[in-house]
């Protein structure tokens, strides 16, 4: 994206109208099929101007750098185990005598536990993560010229 802005004029003009395009058919499926609250339509209807209107460039170099990122990254490749794992954990400490705010702290510590669990099971039944032999692990413990 940031190379289309860089590009020539015309390319950088054709973003910004198909960002228009874009945003004007999500406003007017808000307005005319949406049964959201009016202030909710109104939060929505400034947000996709705002994206429109808004330069990227800067948004671009401020996230290349930010930290912030990486909790966003790791969430996102565990978040269909966590959408598999949320709802039967949200029944099975529904009914826990902890207070409400250390019910929900216990509810998301183990909400990502067993969503990594899960998806690290999902990824070594693919192939794509090679669990660790017994050999691997007995060898990484000796010096590089030992083994």
């Amino acid at each position: 994206m940031l190379s289309i802005l860089q590009g020539s004029p015309k390319a950088t003009r054709s973003f910004l109208v198909s960002k228009a395009i874009i945003a004007a058919f999500a406003i007017a499926l808000l307005w005319t099929t949406g049964n959201s609250l009016p202030l909710t339509r109104i939060a929505l209807t400034m947000l996709a101007v705002f994206a429109v209107a808004c330069p990227i460039e800067p948004l671009v170099r401020c996230a290349q750098g930010a930290a912030i990122w990486r909790p966003l990254v790791a969430l996102g490749g565990i978040s269909y185990a966590v959408y598999a794992v949320h709802l039967p954990l949200i029944f099975l400490i529904e009914g826990s005598p902890l207070p409400r705010p250390l019910r929900l702290l216990v509810f998301f510590v183990i909400l990502l536990a067993m969503a990594w669990m899960l998806e690290v099971a999902t990824l070594r039944i693919k192939g794509w993560v090679r669990s660790p032999s017994r050999r691997d692990s007995a060898l990484a413990v000796l010096p590089k010229d030992a083994g």
